[in-house]
């Protein structure tokens, strides 16, 4: 939040409702379904997402210590077990 203030910035409608509609296929398909991105892009898979998320993370998640951690969302968001 430090880094990017902007994202407690007020969602605007259309955001919202992306929002919405990515919990409910997120609670329909799970980690097998895919994702509406609110950057215009369309559809993205849940890996994807979660892999770029990942990246963005990483310098945050190694000055925190859970780097692993981390790192084992992307097995999660591909459907690989534990």
């Amino acid at each position: 939040l430090l880094r990017k203030p902007g994202i407690h910035a007020r969602m605007p409608p259309a955001t919202r409702g992306i929002a919405v509609e990515n919990m409910w296929r997120a609670q329909r398909y799970g980690v097998h379904g895919g994702l509406i991105a609110s950057d215009g892009s369309g559809m993205r898979t849940i890996s994807d997402l979660v892999a770029e998320l990942t990246a963005e993370l990483a310098e945050d998640a190694e000055a925190l210590g859970c780097a692993p951690e981390l790192a084992r969302c992307a097995d999660i968001a591909g459907g690989r077990p534990a």
